[in-house]
């Protein structure tokens, strides 16, 4: 009964300060302050043990104590020296008095009515802990696990599954399944979100020289083991600046029934080319999974290299209309090098200051109409411009920039040097307060 009588005074309390809050509402500019350490103190959420009491929970909005119950408005209310909150309008007979024990820490809220009281138990807050920060996966963190792993032969059939990296996530994709993600764990470990209905274990397989090679997976019926078919490039690895990726060669189908019997990857004017007989020539770049990168294939075919446990590149993979269709490679010519000329010093590989300044050397021309032409030369270990028709700039610099300096260059112009990929010079940009114009090298006569 003393539980009911204090259920129908809170209840009570409330009410009638729901039609004043309704009726004239406040106005308060206590956010823009701070809590005392005495309010801050009262925080906190007071719960009853009797079922049907209002749970009280008091907070704060800036300055503003605010008392709040389950189905009611917020309450502004004060906190007197007497450890007792204050809500305006409150009726006669209600009283709301901190509960402290023998260290002073609030324990509780006791609530005296009219028609009862009781004691409301302050609830323990767990502490907000902040999210671990969020750490981007990178695939060259992923470990060299990827590619298509194929059971052992069950009743005729063999299952494939394929482990990619997407979106910063490990996933096990399974045709006719929905992709799941990958945990690996220290003892090779995997596990899988979500779950895979009856497998109760799932752990990589390893060759005496610690590459992966398989799985093992783990059933209530035994257990099923899986080979790793394919070794894309190891994440991360990007193919050297310096040369071609080796994938150069004759290949040929595996399949006696395939359209196409053989093709060849070579190289010409510098790019990677697919040659099949009778049909025009692709050229293409190599994805960073393998993929054939190209615009010039025939529609509805997706082609793909596949390496061996070692990285090396051992077959062609073609997605057609019709099916996979499965070249294996027969040569493996080394890439050609690319070959420097020698009157071709580039930026990069010319550390004697007068070579590069030799490879400024030669005839600059621009397409705007009336700009004089430009030969830049080396005399005597100094480096000259010669606008046709103007003052020479004799001892001309170049800053590390890439910019010409010099005496007798107008004032407010710069002269910016431009080059290519490989760092060849190739002309130099001139900006002026008149205008800027971009002028085009050729050799020296």
């Amino acid at each position: 009964m003393k539980r009911l009588l204090l259920a129908a005074g809170l209840l009570t309390a409330f009410a009638p300060l729901t039609m004043a809050r309704e009726t004239r509402p406040a106005v308060s500019i206590s956010f823009l302050q701070e809590l005392s350490a005495k309010q801050s103190a009262a925080l906190g959420t007071y719960k009853a043990e009797a079922p049907g009491v209002p749970t009280i929970v008091v907070k704060a909005k800036g300055a503003q104590l605010i008392m709040a119950a389950e189905g009611y408005p917020e309450l502004n209310i004060t906190l007197n020296d007497k450890d007792q909150l204050i809500a305006e309008g409150l009726p006669e007979g209600f009283n709301f008095t901190l509960v402290r024990d023998k260290d002073k820490k609030i324990t509780g809220l006791k609530v005296e009515t009219p028609m009862g009281g009781g004691e409301l138990k302050r609830v323990a807050e767990t502490k907000e802990t902040k999210p671990a920060p969020k750490v981007e996966v990178k695939q060259a963190d992923v470990p060299d696990v990827l590619g298509v792993y194929e059971s052992d032969e069950i009743d005729g059939m063999r299952i494939k599954g394929e482990m990619v990296f997407e979106k910063g996530k490990l996933l096990l994709k399974t045709e006719g399944q929905p992709d799941r993600e990958v945990k690996l764990g220290k003892d090779d470990t995997m596990t899988t979100t979500p779950e895979i209905p009856d497998v109760t274990s799932m752990k990589l397989t390893r060759d005496k020289d610690g590459k992966v090679v398989g799985s093992v997976i783990e059933t209530a019926q035994g257990k099923l083991n899986f080979t790793r078919k394919t070794f894309p490039k190891p994440p991360g690895a990007e193919t050297p600046k310096s040369g071609l990726p080796d994938v150069l060669g004759k290949y040929e189908a595996e399949d006696s029934a395939s359209p196409v019997s053989e093709l060849e990857v070579v190289v010409k004017e510098g790019k990677l080319v697919i040659i099949v007989e009778g049909q025009p020539e692709i050229d293409f770049t190599l994805g960073k999974d393998d993929d054939v990168v190209t615009t010039k294939a025939p529609e509805g075919i997706t082609s793909k290299f596949q390496r061996d446990k070692d990285g090396k590149i051992t077959h062609l993979i073609a997605d057609t209309p019709v099916g996979k269709l499965s070249f294996k490679r027969k040569t493996f010519p080394k890439p050609p090098v690319a070959e420097k000329k020698a009157d071709e010093p580039t930026k990069s590989d010319a550390a004697d200051p007068i070579v590069r300044l030799k490879a400024l050397e030669g005839i600059y021309t621009s397409d705007v109409a009336g700009l004089p032409v430009v030969t830049v030369r080396v005399k005597d270990g100094k480096l000259v411009v010669e606008p046709e028709g103007q003052t020479p700039i004799s001892s001309a610099k170049l800053s590390a920039k890439d910019e010409l300096t010099g005496e007798g260059l107008p004032e407010g112009f710069t002269v910016t040097i431009q080059r290519n990929k490989e760092g060849k010079v190739t002309g130099m940009l001139v900006k002026t307060p008149m205008g800027d114009a971009t002028f085009t090298r050729a050799p020296l006569k």
